[in-house]
């Protein structure tokens, strides 16, 4: 589950087994960097209304309970229609997807749902928005994004931010977000997503929508050809739009105390939702292995294949938190051999220990 875009970037960017190309044509992805080769995944447009998935007039979800019960529905009619698919059940998402996936995981936890939740894996997740926000200004500046003045700046739209989330103003906060955001992109002209580069992800949403409105790619996906991709995508976020700082740390502590195992991984060079921002609500979270969590020893973490560096892991009991090396926002496109090996890792073991996982070998879920 993405943020706003429903399976495509996912998909066709990161760890789906086809990629998306300029022409705009499929290529098959190498095995060795798609999760497909390892795991069956199953691919969601989520919210109602992203992607191809549309929703009637007044049905568009206002709240994470809203989109988690959606979900909810969607899973009983896959085992319905599917009734021998594995019944054990991973969500993963990134972005805003760390609100989607822990509300869902919660939900899961008391619903009548024929797939049993083992784990969450969140990438570079926006989860406790007010907590996060106060960060970024501060990793702008250690990013060497902004200088002191352009640095106060930003701070104090960024307090403004979390002032306006705690007082509930939760459209205030969102404004003040996003002008604490495009105040440093303006100023730095970076892409928040990955601040090695100043190309921005345009081309993304124009690969996007110029292969999917094609009428070839219609009729394959029995899609009317009068249908247009991504058509209410904007009012699925203006629907939204007060859930966006509102957080759901309280979601992943269910789960944690539920002894649902839990992934949290960023990459290195990601600011919207990055490593420091994200280390931030872990250190609050109400759980009873916090304390031992954040003593644990942070692991080099080399890749079982051809060891490399990947990353550094910490962990403890049923939560772990990786950060990746030379990623940014969007980790399996910017390194795909070491997101599987993460995959891997986790599915077959809580961390990194001194057996090899191959990127060959096969997961049985």
């Amino acid at each position: 589950m993405a943020g706003d875009d429903g399976h495509v970037k996912g998909n066709f960017f990161e760890l789906g087994p086809v990629a998306l190309t300029a022409k705009p044509s499929l290529v098959r992805r190498p095995a060795n960097e798609t999760w497909a080769s390892y795991v069956p995944v199953l691919f969601v447009d989520s919210p109602l209304g992203t992607g191809w998935s549309w929703a009637n007039p007044g049905s568009f979800a206002v709240s994470q309970v809203q989109v988690a019960e959606d979900l909810v529905f969607f899973l009983q009619q896959v085992a319905g229609r599917l009734p021998v698919v594995h019944r054990r059940l991973v969500l993963a998402g990134e972005s805003y997807g760390g609100h989607f996936v822990p509300a869902l995981g919660q939900m899961l936890l008391t619903s009548k749902c024929p797939f049993q939740l083992e784990a969450i894996a969140v990438g570079d997740g926006l989860t406790d928005p007010a907590t996060q926000v106060l960060t970024k200004p501060g990793e702008a500046f250690a990013f060497g994004l902004l200088d002191e003045a352009q640095l106060a700046k930003a701070q104090e739209l960024a307090t403004a931010a979390h002032d306006a989330a705690q007082a509930k103003l939760w459209g205030k906060a969102v404004d003040l977000r996003q002008a604490m955001e495009d105040f440093v992109k303006n100023v730095s002209a970076i892409n928040p997503y990955d601040v090695r580069t100043t190309e921005q992800y345009d081309w993304m949403e124009l690969r996007m929508h110029e292969f999917f409105d094609m009428n070839e790619t219609k009729d394959l996906l029995h899609i009317p050809r009068g249908r247009r991709f991504g058509t209410t995508s904007a009012e699925v976020k203006l629907n939204l739009r007060e859930d966006i700082m509102q957080s759901q740390k309280p979601a992943v502590e269910d789960l944690l105390k539920a002894g649902i195992r839990v992934l949290l991984y960023q990459g290195q060079f990601d600011w919207k939702d990055g490593v420091v921002s994200n280390a931030a609500w872990i250190r609050s979270l109400n759980w009873t292995g916090t304390a031992s969590f954040l003593q644990a020893n942070r692991t080099i973490w080399r890749r079982a294949a051809d060891g490399q560096i990947a990353g550094y892991w910490r962990g403890f009991q049923n939560l772990e938190q990786v950060v990746v090396l030379g990623a940014g926002h969007l980790v399996p496109m910017n390194q795909p051999l070491s997101a599987v090996d993460m995959l891997l890792r986790f599915l077959h073991y809580p961390r990194p220990g001194p057996r090899k996982v191959q990127d060959t070998e096969a997961i049985q879920i």
